[in-house]
């Protein structure tokens, strides 16, 4: 073995490390249980001496062990040595594969870490100065997320930063958390927790075999450093155990992986209508993790008017000019408008345009 290079981030970052050419674990497990059969079968009982085949560059990306047998995962070191390897290239390994190579090849594993872009003082500014044209109506919620930004910004400590948005449901909590990684230049890592409400989801969180899919394994996947939590509120109080560490310290771990979360920005999305209600339902211990617990307002009389005049204005966009001027000779518009007090958040608003676009549209077929 010539080299090992242990890699910790996206795809897209490990990919830039990686040769032109190469072989995977999948396609090098699938020939290599061929060629024992096909030996087998040959040597009708007299077996010869193996001879270890060839890998020059060899690539194993995050999504492979779960497409192998358990064995080859928790054996690794044993199973890779059926082969003669010259460079071996992993993505995002179990813990037990680090601790094996790290066992009995040291001198050759070198460990890289993808630093994740950081929220600065420049990307404060503009989302302080933009907010209000990509989010309406939240200017409190705006001013208090900017505050403790900036605190987070001034503190030396990689503690991440802990936010718990509250609300009513489509009025800006998951698109504030959009927007802040846009202004980081990366895409939001998402996870919805109202999925987290049955018995495979306990492997998801704590983690189970390999072939299993797991949130610490996603976290490592992740291309930001921006995570949203949304709909914290919908999964089982006893997953929030879980989340302890990551939240006090930054670090998540399950029975396969660990992952490291210096100076992330953790936002987690709720449907509540107080803090009494949050401490009711989440329970002290979680809530006094949070850094902050920032309400989002509903929506003013004036604020609907002023979304349904945007998304208004953003669906127009979809249509041909015939059909735009049709739209507009009906007044559409001022009769959405009309019974705004009824629409009492954005994604009932955009619904609501659409289907009397439509309505109106296929009225002239």
């Amino acid at each position: 073995m010539n080299k090992i290079i242990i890699f910790y981030g996206p795809k897209s970052e490990f990919d830039k490390l990686i040769p032109n050419k190469y072989q995977n674990l999948t396609e090098i497990v699938s020939e290599h249980e061929a060629e024992r059969r096909e030996i087998t079968l040959k040597s009708l009982g007299d077996p010869k001496e193996h001879i270890k085949r060839e890998i020059e560059e060899f690539v194993i990306g995050s999504d492979e062990y779960a497409s192998v047998n358990e064995h080859v995962v928790t054996n690794f070191c044993n199973y890779i040595s059926n082969f003669q390897i010259e460079n071996l290239y992993i993505h995002n390994p179990p813990i037990c594969i680090e601790k094996q190579l790290n066992k009995i090849f040291a001198d050759k594993v070198t460990i890289q870490k993808f630093d994740y872009p950081q929220f600065t003082v420049d990307n404060l500014k503009t989302f302080k100065d933009t907010y209000s044209q990509h989010i309406i109506g939240q200017d409190k919620a705006r001013d208090e997320i900017a505050a403790n930004l900036y605190s987070m910004l001034k503190n030396t400590n990689t503690k991440p930063l802990v936010l718990l948005f509250y609300g009513d449901s489509g009025i800006g909590k998951t698109e504030t958390a959009k927007f802040l990684s846009q202004l980081t230049g990366c895409n939001l890592f998402r996870k919805q927790f109202s999925m987290l409400q049955n018995n495979q989801s306990f492997n998801y969180i704590y983690g189970g075999a390999h072939s299993e899919k797991c949130f610490a394994k996603d976290l490592l996947d992740r291309e930001s450093n921006i995570i949203l939590l949304d709909e914290f509120d919908k999964a089982y109080n006893a997953f929030h155990n879980a989340f302890y560490e990551m939240f006090d310290e930054g670090y998540y771990s399950d029975t396969n992986y660990n992952v490291e979360l210096n100076k992330s920005i953790i936002i987690c999305t709720s449907n509540y209508k107080n803090e009494d209600d949050i401490i009711k339902n989440l329970g002290m211990p979680i809530f006094s993790r949070f850094d902050a617990i920032i309400k989002f307002d509903d929506f003013t009389l004036e604020t609907r008017k002023q979304i349904i005049a945007n998304c208004y204005k953003k669906i127009m966009l979809e249509f041909t000019t015939e059909e735009k001027d049709f739209i507009t000779k009906n007044d559409l518009l001022n009769k959405v408008l009309s019974f705004a007090k009824y629409l009492s958040n954005a994604r009932i608003i955009e619904k609501k345009i659409r289907e009397c676009i439509s309505k109106l549209l296929i009225s002239q077929l």
